[in-house]
């Protein structure tokens, strides 16, 4: 019973739109990202970021601060930044993340530097700030 009150508060709540969205990385899993050569490719977790740089900068690290210190003694900060900005730009994002944001929300956090979360609710409809 105390699990069913608890079920019909947070319905009120949301049909009252005072439920809040937290998205990390997870939410990101699926997207694409548009590589060079016009091919698409997911949006990199933090394994898949390592090897990356590691295959720019011609190391093996295994440490992504310490590959990225790296990176930008090679290419600078700025370099740093178009590769990040390669890689987190969205071109396509999943049916599930679009469903996610057509949910009536009072507020969405992110802690993500990608820009899923804001291609899913510009395709929803759904105003929003950074």
């Amino acid at each position: 019973m105390e699990s069913y009150k608890r079920l019909s508060s947070l319905l009120r709540s949301y049909n009252n739109k005072r439920c809040l969205l937290f998205v990390g990385a997870g939410f990101s899993a699926g997207a694409h990202h548009r590589l060079e050569d016009g091919m698409v490719a997911n949006i990199p977790a933090g394994y898949d970021l390592l090897k990356e740089i590691n295959h720019h900068i011609d190391e093996d690290c295994t440490d992504l601060s310490e590959a990225a210190d790296l990176y930008v003694d090679k290419f600078g900060e700025n370099g740093l930044f178009k590769l990040l900005t390669s890689l987190y730009t969205a071109c396509a994002i999943t049916e599930t993340q679009k469903k996610i944001c057509q949910y009536r929300w009072k507020e969405i956090y992110t802690t993500n530097f990608d820009n899923v979360l804001e291609l899913c609710c510009s395709q929803q409809g759904v105003k929003y700030s950074n």
